[in-house]
């Protein structure tokens, strides 16, 4: 079962990224990241910095194909660049415990809509099941494991910075959040556990979905992330006059419906 969740129009929900005041962000959640990539690698680089876990890198050895370093970031420094056919992966698995929760949180910059594509994708190799995180024709943002699907009800622009968290619990309690707002929910059967083979700009399971467009800031949680909590992620990067709605510009959801 999940919820979507009406948008006031009266805010924009995507983040045009001008210079503004705003503080260098500090991470929230910091020592409950697994995973954390700033993508401040200079143009050719094949290798990229894990900051929470040194020893495993996001890489593009053969048979991937290196996405370009060096692009233009969300606000304060660079991104890696995705055509078709590129990808990151993890060096080593991801390791999911079952008191773990899932969540993957990205600044994706998308320049074409033109097929499905996948931002995130992860997988344990012993499990049918796989987590895709990604964009639709229309420009919906979803999160999918398996037979569970959350597809947000708003749509977002080409060629502007969004924020995307995708936050999976080990109650099966899942939130879709876009720019600090939730954009969707859903209960799931089932969640992503055991040693999750993680790749960037592309679904690696099957080597398809690919995604265009630049990819900054990404992490990996050990802890569900709440509303508030989403917010001020946002907010750190958000230029001063795109913060996130608030709880009072969101009006109730009216309607659910059944994945």
């Amino acid at each position: 079962r999940h919820t979507r969740y009406w948008r006031d129009w009266s805010s924009d929900v995507c983040s045009s990224r001008s210079p503004s005041s705003t503080p260098f962000p500090t991470d929230v959640l910091r020592t409950s990241m697994s995973t954390r990539f700033f993508f401040n690698e200079a143009a050719g680089a094949t290798s990229f910095v894990n900051a929470s876990a040194a020893t495993n890198p996001a890489i593009c050895t053969a048979p991937l194909v290196c996405p370009t370093a060096g692009a233009s970031g969300v606000r304060f420094s660079n991104a890696v660049e995705f055509a078709s056919g590129q990808a990151l992966k993890l060096k080593n698995a991801l390791a999911i415990t079952s008191s773990q929760p899932f969540v993957a949180s990205a600044w994706i910059y998308p320049t074409d809509f033109s097929t499905e594509m996948v931002f995130i994708s992860a997988r344990n190799p012993s499990q049918p099941n796989k987590l895709v995180l990604g964009t639709t024709v229309s420009g919906e943002v979803f999160c999918r494991f398996g037979v569970n699907d959350m597809t947000s009800s708003v749509t977002i622009p080409l060629n502007e910075w969004t924020h995307v968290i995708c936050s999976v619990g080990t109650n099966k309690k899942a939130n879709l959040y876009i720019n600090g707002a939730p954009r969707a929910d859903a209960m799931f059967t089932v969640i992503p556990t055991g040693n999750l083979n993680v790749w960037m700009g592309m679904d690696g399971v099957s080597s398809i979905a690919s995604f265009i467009g630049r990819l900054d800031e990404v992490a990996f949680y050990r802890t569900a992330i709440t509303w508030d909590q989403a917010e001020t992620i946002y907010d750190q990067y958000a230029a001063a006059n795109r913060r996130s709605p608030t709880r009072s510009r969101l009006t109730p959801p009216p309607t659910s419906s059944t994945a």
